[in-house]
C-alpha cells in the first residue's frame, strides 16, 4: 500500500513538474512576444505613450473584436487599431485598383488630345489651302469656315446639335458665297441669297458631297466623343469606387484578420489565404454589384473601339484627312457647272427670279480658283488605329476588375501568408477550416467573417451602376449609327455656337430693262420662254393688265409673268402676277414686292456676310 502511494505520488509529482515547466516557459514566451508587439505597435505610427508598458500578456475581458483571454492589447489599443485598420484597408483597396484607374486616365487623356489635334489640324490645313487657292476671296469669307470647324469641335466637346444640319448650313453658306463671286455683275439682295440657299437641296450644286460628309462626320464625331466619354465614365467608376468607405463590419473583420494576431503575441504571423479571401470578399460585397454592368459596359466599349479604329466612316482621322479636298473638289465641280446652276436659280417660275444687274463700273473679276484632286490614303497612315488598339488592351485588362476572385486575390496577396506556411485563422496559429464564400452581394449575406446586409445596396455604387447603364445605351447607339447620341454632362465647360440660317422664300422686287439687256444669251432665252408661256406652266394664252396706263394713253399691252401659284392676297388663282411697263426715261418691269415687315422678319443677320464681296 505504501509502495502504491509512493508510486502514485511520484507520478503526480512528474505531472506537476511538467506543467510547472510549461507554465514557466509560457510566461517567458509571453514576456518576449508582448515586447515585440510593443515594437510593432510603435512602428505603425502610434505614440509610445499609448503603448502598454507591461511585458506579459494580461487577462483582457473587455476586448470586443479580438479573442478574449490572455492578450497583449488593452481595450484602448483595440480602439486605436480599429481606426488604423480602416485606413490600411482603404489604402490596400486603392493600391489594388489604382493601376487600372491610371491606365484609363492615360487612355482618356491621350485619345482626347489626339481627336482635338485632328480637328485643329483639318481646320488649319483647310485654311492654308483655301488661302492659297482663293486668296482674298477666301479670307473675306473665312468666318464661314471658322464657324463650321468651331461647330465640329463644339459638338465633339459635348454641345448637342444636329451635326447633319451643321454640314448642310455650311454648304448653303458656301454656295451663296461662291454664287455671289461667280456672278458679280448682278446685285443680290439678302432675300435672293436666302432663296438661292434654299434651292441647294434641289439643284445640288456640290453633287452628293454634302450628304456624304453629313453621314460620315455624324458617325465619326458621335463615335469619337462617345468613346472618349465612355473612357471617362470607366475612369470615374473606378475613382468613385475607391472613395466608397468600408462598412463597420468590414473594418472589424479586417482588423481581426490583420492585427488581432498582434494581441495574441504573434505580430509576425500573417492571415491564412482562404481566411483573407473571405474577409476581402465581404468587404467588397457591394462593389461586386458593379461587375455585371461593368462587363457589359466594357464589351460595348470594345465593339465601339472596333469601329473607331477601323478605316470607315467611324474613324474620325480617316474622315477628316480628305475633307478639305472634298470641299474644294465640290466647289470646283459647282464652278464648272455654274451657268446651268445660275439659270435654275433665276428661273422665274421654279427659281428665285432674275436679280438686277450692277453698272459696268462695279463689275469685278470673277476668280475661278484652283482645282485640287482627291488625296490618296493608305491604311497604315492612320495613327488612330494603333492608339485605339492599345486602349483595347486596357479594356481587356479591366474587364474583370470587379470580379471578386481576381480583385480579392490581388488584395490578399499583399497580406496573406504563403501557402503551406503557418498562418493566423482569426483565433490562433492554426489552419483555416471554413469554406470560401461565393462571389456576389447575395452570396456574401452568408459570409462567415463579415456581416453583410444584402438587402440594402450601397447608394454610391448604385449611382455608378446607373451611369454605366446610360453610357452603355449611348455606346450601343454610336456603334450602330442609329439615331442621335446625347451627351452626359461631365462638368466640362462648353462654348455656345449658333449656325442657323433663315429659310426665307424670296420674291424679286424689280428688274429693269438694262439688267435684262445684260443677261447672257441663254438667260435671255429662258426669260423670253417664260414670257411666252413656254415655261411648262400650262398657260398658252397671253393675259393683259389695263389698269396702269401711262399719261399718254399709249401703254402697250404686255403679258403677265407666270408664277408658281396663287399670290397671297391677290384674290386670283390663275398663277400669274401683274407686270407693268413704266414709260419714263428708263423702262422697269415691276414685280410684286414683299411687305417690308416680312422681309425684315425672315432675313437672318448672318446673310449679310454674303453680299459684302
Amino acid at each position: 500500500m505504501v509502495r502504491l502511494l509512493l508510486t502514485d505520488f511520484s507520478s503526480l509529482y512528474s505531472v506537476l513538474l511538467i506543467m510547472s515547466t510549461q507554465y514557466i516557459g509560457s510566461c517567458s514566451a509571453s514576456s518576449k512576444q508582448c515586447a515585440e508587439v510593443r515594437t510593432a505597435y510603435v512602428n505603425m505610427g502610434f505614440s509610445s505613450m499609448d503603448v502598454p508598458t507591461h511585458s506579459l500578456a494580461l487577462q483582457s475581458s473587455d476586448l470586443q473584436i479580438c479573442p478574449p483571454g490572455l492578450s497583449c492589447c488593452s481595450r484602448d489599443m483595440e480602439l486605436q487599431l480599429f481606426e488604423h485598420s480602416e485606413k490600411v484597408y482603404q489604402q490596400l483597396f486603392t493600391n489594388a485598383t489604382e493601376k487600372y484607374k491610371e491606365e484609363l486616365v492615360t487612355a482618356t487623356t491621350e485619345l482626347h488630345g489626339f481627336f482635338t489635334r485632328q480637328l485643329a489640324k483639318v481646320q488649319k490645313d483647310t485654311d492654308e489651302m483655301f488661302t492659297t487657292a482663293y486668296n482674298v476671296k477666301y479670307t473675306q469669307n473665312k468666318h464661314v469656315f471658322d464657324q463650321f470647324f468651331n461647330s465640329l469641335s463644339s459638338f465633339y466637346e459635348g454641345e448637342d446639335m444636329d451635326i447633319s444640319d451643321v454640314v448642310h448650313q455650311f454648304f448653303k453658306k458656301v454656295f451663296v458665297t461662291v454664287f455671289s463671286m461667280q456672278h458679280q455683275n448682278y446685285q443680290f439682295s439678302d432675300q435672293f441669297l436666302a432663296c438661292a440657299a434654299n434651292m441647294m437641296d434641289k439643284i445640288k450644286p456640290f453633287g452628293n458631297t454634302p450628304e456624304l460628309l453629313q453621314k460620315s462626320l455624324k458617325q465619326a464625331l458621335e463615335a469619337s466623343r462617345t468613346f472618349i466619354q465612355g473612357l471617362a465614365v470607366a475612369r470615374n467608376v473606378v475613382a468613385a469606387a475607391q472613395k466608397v468607405p468600408p462598412t463597420v463590419p468590414c473594418v472589424k473583420a479586417y482588423m481581426k484578420m490583420t492585427f488581432c494576431s498582434h494581441c495574441q503575441g504573434l505580430p509576425m504571423l500573417k492571415p491564412c489565404t482562404d481566411y483573407s479571401i473571405n474577409v476581402i470578399k465581404g468587404c467588397l460585397a457591394y462593389h461586386s454589384e458593379l461587375n455585371q454592368h461593368w462587363q457589359k459596359f466594357i464589351d460595348t466599349m470594345d465593339a465601339l473601339a472596333q469601329k473607331v479604329a477601323g478605316d470607315g466612316s467611324y474613324n474620325l482621322e480617316a474622315v477628316l484627312k480628305p475633307m478639305k479636298d472634298q470641299i474644294s473638289t465640290a466647289i470646283m465641280g459647282y464652278q464648272n457647272n455654274s451657268n446651268e446652276t445660275f439659270m435654275r436659280v433665276i428661273d422665274t417660275e421654279t427659281g428665285c427670279g432674275i436679280p438686277p444687274s450692277v453698272s459696268q463700273r462695279k463689275k469685278r473679276e470673277i476668280y475661278t480658283g484652283v482645282v485640287y484632286g482627291q488625296p490618296t490614303r493608305k491604311r497604315g497612315e492612320l495613327q488612330l488605329t494603333n492608339l485605339v488598339e492599345s486602349i483595347k488592351g486596357v479594356l481587356r485588362e479591366v474587364k474583370h476588375l470587379w470580379t471578386h476572385t481576381p480583385l480579392a486575390g490581388t488584395m490578399c496577396a499583399a497580406i496573406s501568408a504563403p501557402t503551406g506556411t503557418r498562418c493566423w485563422n482569426g483565433e490562433g496559429d492554426a489552419r483555416y477550416s471554413k469554406g470560401l464564400v461565393a462571389d456576389g452581394l447575395h452570396a456574401n449575406g452568408f459570409n462567415p467573417e463579415v456581416e453583410v446586409d444584402s438587402s440594402r445596396p450601397n447608394p454610391q455604387i448604385t449611382t455608378q451602376i446607373n451611369q454605366m447603364k446610360s453610357m452603355t445605351g449611348m455606346i450601343s447607339n454610336a456603334t450602330t449609327g442609329v439615331g442621335s447620341v446625347s451627351w452626359i454632362d461631365l462638368q466640362v465647360p462648353l462654348p455656345s455656337v449658333s449656325t442657323s440660317l433663315a429659310s426665307t422664300e424670296w420674291k424679286p422686287e424689280k428688274l429693269n430693262s438694262r439688267s435684262y439687256s445684260r443677261l447672257p444669251g441663254y438667260a435671255r432665252q429662258t426669260y423670253l420662254n417664260i414670257l411666252s408661256g413656254g415655261s411648262g406652266s400650262g398657260h398658252s394664252s397671253w393675259l393683259y393688265d389695263d389698269e396702269d396706263m401711262s399719261s399718254s394713253g399709249t401703254h402697250p399691252r404686255v403679258p403677265l409673268i407666270p408664277t408658281r401659284g396663287k399670290q397671297e392676297g391677290s384674290g386670283s388663282g390663275d398663277g400669274y402676277r401683274n407686270m407693268n411697263i413704266n414709260t419714263h426715261n428708263e423702262q422697269e418691269i415691276l414685280l410684286s414686292k414683299p411687305k417690308p415687315e416680312e422681309t425684315q422678319a425672315n432675313i437672318h443677320p448672318t446673310l449679310q456676310i454674303f453680299i459684302q464681296l
